[in-house]
């Protein structure tokens, strides 16, 4: 059940589809990589397994839809473990699922975990980032 929710937060459908907004999926360095050259993003970190990731995924979608100017990627912690360990080593943050970043010029401006995740609080944060 929670797969198929996390599914429809991606526009295509699956997390293999790389579908367009309103969350993107990330499935490797070189795609982090492009995400980070944005002036401003949000990153996701979650658990497919995880409800309360699929309570908070609700929250980054609704961030997502409001705002298609800021590029929302989503983070699979269990199929990108790797990725998801070289974020919070890079960033100097301890993993945590469900978690999130503002990140403007490649770097954390922002970042919340569990239920510190709102779209209200990733809305205040991208504003604040401007």
């Amino acid at each position: 059940m929670l797969r198929k929710f996390f599914s429809s937060l991606f526009a295509g459908g699956t997390h293999e589809e790389a579908p367009p907004a309103p969350i993107r999926p990330l499935s490797d360095r070189d795609e982090l990589d492009q995400a980070l050259l944005a002036p401003i993003a949000v990153l996701y970190k979650y658990s497919p397994i995880c409800s309360v990731s699929a309570w908070i995924g609700r929250e980054v979608g609704r961030f997502a839809s409001d705002h298609p100017d800021t590029p929302v990627y989503a983070i699979d912690v269990i199929r990108q473990r790797d990725l998801s360990n070289w974020i919070a080593d890079e960033f100097g943050v301890r993993h945590e699922s469900p978690q999130a970043f503002v990140v403007r010029n490649g770097r954390p401006t922002w970042n919340a975990s569990h239920s510190g995740i709102t779209a209200d609080a990733l809305h205040q944060q991208v504003q604040q980032a401007d």
